[in-house]
């Protein structure tokens, strides 16, 4: 079975593929990181700017003694900024204001800063511990349903035969 999954209008890989029979399978997956591990990733991500920043010849002039005047510059975009997508104060936001973060920017920042969080083994063996879960434990067999009573039931069942006088 091949899965292709879908373009959306931005040119970029979504995490939905539309099965032969046109049901549609989306695959959102967060992380919660921890806030020690969150500052891990946005402490790493700034030290690869800053690196990037200097490597294009770019530097803050810090004056301690005296008074000096300068036409603010602001800072170039960087390679790091560009393929993330966003600057460290957008970064910051989407780091500490939400209650998960989506797996593609976990992985991108992973990708920029060597930092490792999450893994692919993590990924499918969450994915396949929930689908477990719900009782789908092969792809070409349906969830197992039983139709045996339970002890409790054959208790109640015998129990009630017995007050209205069934015996045999």
């Amino acid at each position: 079975m091949t899965t292709e999954l879908l373009t959306n209008r931005y040119n970029q890989t979504t995490a939905t593929h539309i099965q032969p029979n046109g049901c549609s399978i989306s695959t959102p997956v967060y992380c919660c990181p921890t806030a020690d591990q969150t500052k891990q990733l946005l402490n790493a991500f700034r030290e690869v700017v800053r690196q990037q920043r200097m490597e294009m010849g770019f530097t803050q002039e810090h004056s301690s003694i005296g008074v000096k005047v300068t036409t603010a510059t602001p800072a170039p975009m960087t390679e790091a900024e560009r393929e993330l997508g966003m600057t460290e104060e957008a970064l910051r936001y989407a780091l500490f204001q939400r209650r998960g973060t989506p797996e593609r920017l976990i992985i991108k920042l992973q990708q920029i800063t060597g930092v490792e969080l999450i893994s692919r083994e993590a990924i499918v063996s969450t994915l396949c511990a929930w689908l477990d879960s719900l009782g789908m434990t092969d792809e070409n067999k349906r969830p197992k349903t039983t139709n045996k009573t339970s002890k409790r039931t054959k208790k109640t069942t015998t129990a009630s035969a017995s007050t209205t006088g069934d015996e045999g």
